[in-house]
């Protein structure tokens, strides 16, 4: 319905039902559904409702894709299997998409630089689960010691499963609640989601999951372990939390009060299988959602990746260029206001920079921009922070880049389309303007012309979003905890 269309309301919705049947500590197979469904399904709502975009595409798997994938994974059984590893002091459990870098080699931009600092210290294990485009890994990686996870994501967790799915059984109460949450959405939106489905699903995976994990963990004995994402990561850190094993979850993108990830603002429903301590880029983060840990657990450290981009490209000089930020959850209105702003203006270059996961499908999804005079960017042989360094403007709604790019002092224009809401803070702080159309749009570049300085840079104070010293505030924080086990 036209009056029940818009992200804050999608969660508002989220947040009743949650309450109305207690969710969040409901059990179903021993295990707490809903929080690792959470984001699934308002994902689904919110694309039912129109209201985003599939974030990230990924080509139809053909008949021998299957095959292809498990051979890799028997292959990675020897060369880099964790269960042969050992015991180590600390576990980080990676990001597999990594970014090339320099060097020609590919870094997981959120931990090597961590991982760097603190190798000669402390035994150090790196465990990388396979890439969602073609269950992949970006190789030469510039992260030692690390393992592949393909081993117990592509067969031991889902044979395991397979042989005990006759253990997942659904009492008649269970699918009465499901039903009932069904018949929420379905009345309120005017949709229809199965979530018995969607439970079964995650229920599934858990099972063979949570089971390996333990025994993995359990050969390596880690005294911590790091995580760079926790939402879908849930059976790992479930495990962790069985055997007592600290966790830390380290900021890799936007937090917002609209970002289920991360926000629980309703007292005693609270996620389990959350880290127990979360790093984040900045004060600034700390303020953006209701996180179910204690406030002393949320600690600012830093980006030592940005920090160091910043540094690397300090001597590139400003030209008039616009870099356009995109994601694919708002490409569609995103490219097409590119694509009419490059026919109405000419003092400026305009360069398109595409979302990993919009790579291989921008000329099906945006064919206008083929022929346009925009430049797009669709490998990551182009760096966006070289584009941050040498642009005046950038242009977005919500993506995490847009942040590193007010903290290359850009002046930051978002769209009002649907998830502007997770970057509002921006707006509130004085850190971005909101603009409506192409004719807004052009008059607030104009403007820029009267109120920039010199250097084309806009001066403004970026060590709330991203703390300074990154480095050090990561070693004293990790010795803490360690000293505190």
């Amino acid at each position: 319905m036209s009056d029940k269309k818009s992200i804050e309301i999608v969660n508002n919705f989220i947040y009743e039902i949650e309450k109305k049947y207690d969710l969040l500590n409901k059990k179903i197979n021993n295990t707490f559904f809903w929080e690792k469904i959470r984001i699934s399904v308002q994902s689904i709502i919110l694309r039912k409702l129109s209201l985003i975009e599939k974030p990230h595409y990924k080509a139809k798997e053909k008949p021998f894709d299957r095959l292809i994938i498990n051979i890799k994974g028997l292959l990675n059984f020897f060369s880099k299997n964790p269960f042969f590893a050992g015991k180590f002091d600390i576990l980080i459990f990676g990001s597999p998409r990594r970014i090339k870098l320099e060097d020609g080699k590919f870094y997981d931009i959120y931990t090597d630089y961590f991982y760097e600092e603190i190798k000669n210290k402390y035994k150090i294990i790196y465990l990388e689960p396979p890439y969602f485009i073609g269950n992949t890994h970006f190789k030469p990686a510039r992260t030692e010691k690390i393992y592949y996870l393909d081993i117990i994501k592509t067969i031991l967790a889902p044979i395991t499963s397979k042989i005990n799915r006759k253990k997942l059984v659904f009492s008649n109460d269970e699918v009465i609640l499901l039903q009932n949450l069904e018949n929420e959405i379905k009345n309120y939106f005017n949709i229809s989601i199965n979530l018995l489905s969607i439970v079964k699903h995650s229920l599934f995976v858990s099972i063979g999951e949570i089971f390996w994990f333990k025994k993995l963990l359990c050969k390596i004995s880690p005294k911590v372990s790091f995580i760079v994402c926790s939402y879908g990561n849930e059976n790992f850190i479930e495990a962790c939390k069985d055997l007592n094993i600290k966790t830390v979850e380290i900021q890799h993108g936007t937090i917002s009060p609209y970002h289920l990830g991360y926000n629980f603002p309703l007292e005693n429903l609270k996620k389990k299988s959350f880290s127990d301590y979360i790093f984040l880029f900045g004060d600034f983060w700390k303020y953006c959602s209701k996180f179910p840990i204690s406030k002393e657990n949320i600690i600012s450290i830093g980006f030592p990746f940005i920090e160091r981009q910043k540094k690397i490209y300090n001597e590139k000089q400003r030209k008039n260029q616009i870099v356009f930020v995109s994601q694919g959850t708002v490409g569609k209105k995103l490219s097409l206001m590119a694509y009419e702003l490059s026919k109405k203006i000419t003092n400026y270059k305009i360069v398109y920079k595409l979302h990993p996961g919009e790579y291989s499908v921008w000329r099906q999804l945006y064919p206008y921009l083929e022929e346009s005079a925009i430049t797009v960017i669709d490998s990551n042989s182009v760096s966006i922070y070289s584009l941050f360094a040498e642009s005046k403007i950038q242009i977005g709604v919500y993506s995490t880049a847009i942040f590193e790019g007010v903290y290359f002092g850009l002046y930051t224009f978002l769209i009002d389309i649907n998830g502007i809401e997770h970057a509002r803070i921006l707006l509130d702080l004085n850190y971005a303007i909101l603009v409506s159309d192409i004719d807004d749009l052009i008059t607030n570049i104009n403007s820029i012309q009267t109120k920039e300085t010199t250097s084309g840079q806009k001066n403004q104070n970026v060590e709330y979003l991203f703390k300074s010293n990154s480095i050090e505030n990561f070693k004293n924080e990790i010795e803490k905890i360690l000293n505190s086990i």
